[in-house]
């Protein structure tokens, strides 16, 4: 990997992480769609005796269902009236300390920078005009990253529009600082 592309990986994907931990750490616009249940201790107990195994899981679940059928009807039925589910279940709980995937996430971050600053340097262009580039980069990713889950699973529209705006900030601020590398 040559010098100039090491150092645009490496302030992009800093750049990016640590705009990431203000956003979550400081700024409310991601806690502002997150919820808590009336009854956690109850909600837990039920989960742990209706999860078999640790994963995704949908209620209702009509993944199997033989289309057309009346177990299907009845499922569609619940899905219209409610509640309906998408959840990430851990059985074995999660450790709270946040070192393992902060430094999982800079690695990610570090590794989608030295790709975006890649095809940067595949270009001949001006330093506004590679801004512009690495931030409709950071719009495809926003895009494609965050409204399937508004599309399919139902998260909220201000969560989805807190993560668009989030991820287009974020490379908005490392494409200023990739750009002022990569010419």
């Amino acid at each position: 990997m040559n010098q100039k592309l090491f150092k645009c990986a490496l302030a992009g994907g800093f750049i990016l992480f640590i705009w990431g931990m203000v956003s979550w750490a400081v700024l409310p616009w991601h806690k502002m769609y997150m919820h808590k249940f009336q009854d956690e201790e109850r909600v837990a107990r039920v989960i742990k005796d209706n999860a078999s195994e640790s994963g995704m899981y949908v209620l209702p679940n009509m993944l199997n269902m033989k289309r057309g059928s009346d177990e299907m009807k009845e499922a569609q039925e619940q899905m219209r009236s409610g509640p309906f589910v998408f959840a990430s279940v851990s059985l074995e709980g999660k450790n709270p300390d946040r070192i393992v995937p902060m430094v999982q996430g800079l690695i990610l971050n570090l590794v989608v920078a030295c790709f975006a600053s890649w095809l940067l340097m595949q270009t001949r262009l001006n330093f506004n005009k590679s801004v512009g580039f690495i931030t409709v980069i950071g719009v495809l990713v926003a895009l494609m990253s965050t409204i399937p889950h508004w599309i399919w699973f139902h998260f909220h529209a201000g969560f989805i529009a807190a993560c668009i705006f989030e991820t287009v900030l974020g490379w908005f601020f490392a494409g200023l600082a990739i750009a002022k590398i990569a010419r």
